[in-house]
This record gives structure tokens, C-alpha cells and sequence, in this order.
């Protein structure tokens, strides 16, 4: 029965996603309008990032080596600052109540994120705060310490922690313990 599975699912697969040539790799010595380049000299060279906004991107790249030149706090490269001090409204849950605003601010080489007016009924039990890519809710880059009960105009810090790039998240949702994806979105 597994052999007839397996040699089913590798005949169908061709006519399911077609069959893939190996793909040519093309390397620009100008610009291009995604703003990475390849250096001119050495086409085996890392990209060196220019502007790199989609975190999962950032993240698949850097990961990969592919990506380098962000230990210097060059103009040319974005460090998430376009986050800092951006006061915004979390992204109100009308069935369990959750509203307030959300705010990074730098204190050092520290990064918190200040949750103010926080409003929440307590309905689903414990709730957990998570930094996120906003097209990927099911998949949080970093959970804080659940906050448990009603909260009633809370005021209180997230430390962002210091391996996270703020570059690296678009988003903090708030998750109930027995959902999956967030009760509320709040995008910076």
C-alpha cells in the first residue's frame, strides 16, 4: 500500500507542479528597482542590502548569509527607526474588549514597547503578547509573558529582546490561549 502511495504521489507530481529546469542564476552590475545590488567585481559576493523592508525577506535572507553590512549604522541601511516613538492604536477586540495604544521607544541599547490605556475584559483567560509578521499570524517571532485577568487603563513595558531587529517584526498580536490565530493586531 506505501509503495503504491509513494510511486502515485512521485508520477502525479510532474502533472501537479510541473516539471522545473534548474534556473539560471542572473547577476546586474546597475541597480535595480528592488535597491540590491551585486557586487560589480565579484559575482560570487554577498548582496549587500540598500533598503530591505519585508522582515520575513530580511529574515530568510540574513539567515542565509546572502544579506550582509548590518553591524554599521550606514544612512543607506533601514534599522527599524521608522518604528521608534510611532504611537498606535492596538487593534481593538470587541469581544474581549482589548484596546489601548502601543508605542517603541529606545532606552539605550534597549528596546521596550510601552502598552498604555490597556483595556481588556478577561474573557479568554490569559492573554499573550507576541511580535509577529503581519502576513504570518500563526507563526510569532518572540512571545512575552502572558498577562492573566481584566486589565482596566494598564500601563506597562515589553522588552523587546536585544536578538530581535526591529526590522524583523511588523506587528504585535495578542493571542488567547486556545485560538490560534490573534484576537488583535496592532501594525507599526
Amino acid at each position: 500500500m506505501k509503495k503504491t502511495l509513494i510511486v502515485a504521489v512521485v508520477l502525479m507530481g510532474p502533472v501537479l507542479f510541473g516539471c522545473n529546469k534548474a534556473k539560471e542564476v542572473v547577476t546586474s552590475t546597475t541597480p535595480t528597482t528592488s535597491k540590491i545590488l551585486q557586487n560589480a567585481n565579484d559575482s560570487s559576493a554577498p548582496i549587500q542590502r540598500l533598503e530591505l523592508t519585508d522582515p520575513v525577506l530580511y529574515e530568510y535572507l540574513t539567515q542565509s548569509g546572502i544579506v550582509t553590512g548590518f553591524s554599521n549604522a550606514s544612512a543607506n541601511l533601514p534599522t527599524g527607526s521608522q518604528k521608534l516613538n510611532k504611537l498606535v492604536q492596538i487593534g481593538e477586540d470587541t469581544v474581549n474588549k482589548i484596546n489601548g495604544t502601543m508605542q517603541i521607544v529606545s532606552s539605550g541599547n534597549i528596546y521596550l514597547i510601552k502598552v498604555a490605556n490597556f483595556n481588556y475584559n478577561g474573557k479568554c483567560g490569559q492573554i499573550t503578547f507576541a511580535l509577529g509578521v503581519n502576513s504570518l499570524p500563526k507563526s510569532p517571532i518572540h512571545e512575552f509573558t502572558p498577562i492573566s485577568g481584566p486589565q482596566s487603563n494598564a500601563q506597562f513595558e515589553l522588552q523587546i529582546p536585544s536578538s530581535i531587529d526591529l526590522i524583523q517584526f511588523d506587528t504585535v498580536n495578542i493571542y488567547c490561549p486556545d485560538q490560534e490565530m490573534p484576537v488583535s493586531r496592532t501594525r507599526f
